[in-house]
């Protein structure tokens, strides 16, 4: 087969990996368009759009809420969007961010040997497999706060493994002095994001300096620097007064019963990794990275510990974002808790395929990649998600949203004459695919109420349910 006919027929494989790829994305996409503010999505939708307004918001939440601060920021961007009926961009801002970051990533593993094309086609792969197989959609991909307290940190700890990967990889042994500000500023954003990020990027940090002085017999200065980095920006989020994780564990009980919190902690994990690797998808690419793995005839010994040592490591910072859940009498965490915890496990996977050298990876066929790319394609039509999104879809999407503007119209009517006390129906219809559960109730002093009335420009709003005679 000539070079032009392989390139011809590499670019049809890669068209065709795409076209699934955006096909099971599709029905999750489409979904956005019936979504709409929920919960703590009020309490941010009519902040002052101004400077002295993200100054007063960064003041009531560090003082209030937590020490988060690149959650905030993102929470306060988010507002002005809900506010402009923007709530649609949630799921595509996420998919997008993940594909953006798979491109980055196949492109420097992958070299000059495939094409733009095909590495652009390849990378979506990467955001279908995460949306179709996550734990739960409704509490990352369409509720905007748990998409903006968990997706920014996990696009931001991949970057910084990206942007290490030399050091990690073992292909050189210190950063260069501007990868080494891009990862202090990566390590800054993502220790302000959630505490299962900061568990995370210390654990990571650590690793990628003790593997590195363990490699040179001596201290990586540049690499202890952003460890450093990463354990101030750490204390200065877990130490703010309203820190959530902190005051939950306290009013939990910890330091009563921390045996067993602890336990239960474990039992938890061990359900949760036993649930994510019996899957049928994440069962296919384990074998993928088998198959791959054995192709590399040449791993030493430290190699192989060190692979192991970083699964180690990992396995506790997981296990710790459990723990801490535990002791807040939050067990199992919240789902999307287990979305990035999820996540993070799929990463430990992808490390074992990066740890292989370049000699491993120029053995690896595009034939070979491509065959396995369209497997894991192929799958996702199968899995709940994406089974779930299309009947729902079908089924109660319309009823879902027209209970939205249903709402709307009420409060807009309501004010024209002159009513500010409003009363709104409950949410009947509740997709599995979109929704997470509503707090918002009859009780006009919630919190969840009490943002609601300000978003919708009222003095109280209560949510009833409805009954064929009228309210409950």
């Amino acid at each position: 087969m000539s070079n032009r006919a392989k390139e011809l027929k590499n670019r049809r494989d890669a068209s065709f990996i795409a076209f699934c790829a955006v096909l099971a994305l599709s029905p999750l996409l489409a979904w956005g368009f019936f979504t709409f503010p929920m919960n703590d999505d009020f309490s941010h939708a009519r902040w002052d759009a101004s400077w002295a307004g993200l100054h007063q918001q960064f003041s009531d939440f560090h003082a209030g809420l937590s020490g988060l601060y690149t959650s905030m920021f993102l929470r306060y961007v988010h507002g002005v969007f809900t506010h402009m009926r923007c709530y649609w961009m949630v799921p595509f801002c996420v998919v997008l961010g993940h594909w953006l970051v798979a491109i980055w990533a196949l492109a420097r593993v992958s070299g000059q040997r495939v094409s733009g094309w095909s590495v652009a086609s390849y990378a979506l792969v990467w955001p279908a497999f995460y949306v179709c197989t996550m734990p739960s959609t409704s509490e990352t991909l369409y509720w905007a706060t748990g998409a903006i307290a968990y997706e920014p940190g996990n696009l931001l700890f991949a970057c910084l493994v990206i942007v290490t990967a030399d050091v990690l990889l073992g292909e050189k042994q210190r950063l260069s002095a501007g990868l080494s500000l891009i990862a202090n500023g990566i390590v800054i954003l993502l220790c302000g994001t959630h505490y299962v990020h900061i568990f995370s990027c210390v654990v990571y940090c650590l690793f990628l300096w003790l593997l590195s002085s363990l490699r040179t017999r001596q201290c990586e200065w540049r690499l202890f620097g952003i460890l450093l980095t990463a354990c101030v920006s750490a204390s200065i989020a877990l130490s703010a007064p309203g820190n959530f994780a902190r005051q939950a564990s306290s009013v939990g009980g910890a330091a009563v019963m921390p045996l067993r919190s602890l336990s239960i902690a474990g039992f938890s994990c061990l359900l949760f990794v036993a649930r994510i690797i019996t899957s049928l998808p994440v069962l296919l690419f384990m074998g993928m990275i088998c198959r791959f793995v054995g192709k590399d005839r040449r791993r030493s010994r430290p190699q192989m510990l060190t692979e192991w040592a970083f699964l180690l490591m990992w396995s506790v910072a997981i296990y710790s974002v459990f723990a801490l859940s535990a002791m807040a009498r939050i067990d199992p965490p919240p789902m999307r808790t287990q979305n990035s915890l999820y996540f993070h496990s799929l990463f430990i996977l992808v490390w074992l395929l990066c740890c292989l050298p370049r000699q491993a990876w120029n053995s690896i066929g595009l034939s070979d990649g491509e065959r396995w790319a369209r497997a894991c394609v192929l799958v996702l039509f199968l899995t709940p998600n994406w089974i779930t999104a299309v009947r729902e879809l079908g089924g109660s999407a319309a009823q879902y949203r027209r209970q939205w503007t249903n709402r709307c119209r009420i409060v807009a009517e309501a004010k024209s004459e002159g009513q500010m006390d409003v009363e709104i129906p409950a949410l009947a219809i509740r997709p599995l695919t979109v929704c997470p559960g509503e707090f918002l109730g009859a009780d006009t002093s919630c919190w969840v109420n009490i943002a609601a009335a300000r978003y919708f420009e009222v003095d109280s709003v209560r949510a009833v349910k409805q009954t064929g005679n009228g309210a409950e």
